[in-house]
């Protein structure tokens, strides 16, 4: 399951490619900054932890 698309309306819901979709707390600039830890986290598409954003 991958997530497709965080929006919030106005809660913050998180839908996944299979169309299933959750709504959760956090805000969604929360929800982007925690995918983004985890794919550096896993070295996912380069991103390292001791890289700057550009």
């Amino acid at each position: 399951m991958y997530i497709d698309t965080v929006e919030t309306l106005p809660d913050t819901t998180i839908t996944f490619t299979n169309g299933k979709k959750i709504v959760v707390l956090e805000k969604e600039e929360e929800i982007i900054q925690a995918i983004i830890q985890f794919y550096r986290t896993v070295n996912v598409l380069g991103f390292r932890n001791d890289e700057e954003e550009r």
